[in-house]
């Protein structure tokens, strides 16, 4: 999407909340689209990232057969104007969580399927000394059932984190175009 777009985009949409994802964002210039964001709006802008791009740092990546990637490194005023959701995947060692750790605006969210990938997320919340109220866990699936693992939950409420679990499929299961 090009900043015209994006700009137009925002005038037709008056949400509160305006969330970057898919894929990986990061590997997009998406600074320049809210660099452009004017002060007056009022609205939350949030990007959900896997956490190993940093969007301090400049990124070059070639994809396979294709383009040359070129990303700039954000301002530091756009980086503190949006809210971060970190979402790496467990086993993900490529996440720089220090560097996430340090900016006030970041939550982390983890997807477990049991209670050895959330003794995982201790193990990650202990080293990187990640604030607990700032951690989130949902559990992996496309059922309702699956959301609704009591003995999972209580083990990720017990130990402090917040339960996020896929309100789409609590809502509608996991039904195409919802």
């Amino acid at each position: 999407m090009n900043k015209i777009d994006f700009l137009n985009l925002l005038r037709v949409n008056t949400n509160a909340i305006v969330v970057c994802t898919g894929g990986e964002p990061l590997l997009q210039n998406i600074s320049v689209l809210f660099g452009s964001v004017t002060k007056s709006d009022e609205r939350e802008f949030h990007v959900e990232t896997n956490g190993t791009i940093r969007p301090d740092l400049p990124f070059t990546y070639t994809v396979p057969g294709g383009p040359l990637l070129e990303k700039k490194p954000f301002p530091f005023s756009v980086i503190k104007s949006i809210k971060w959701v970190v979402s790496p995947k467990i086993d993900n060692e490529l996440c720089d969580y220090t560097y996430w750790r340090k900016l006030p605006n970041v939550c982390m969210k983890f997807i477990i399927t049991n209670e050895e990938e959330l003794n995982k997320v201790d193990g990650i919340v202990s080293q990187y000394r990640l604030n607990r109220k700032k951690v989130y866990v949902g559990i992996k699936g496309t059922t309702r059932t699956s959301q609704y693992n009591t003995r999972l939950v209580d083990a990720i409420l017990s130990r402090e984190y917040n339960y996020s679990p896929r309100l789409h499929i609590l809502l509608w299961g996991n039904r195409p175009g919802r």
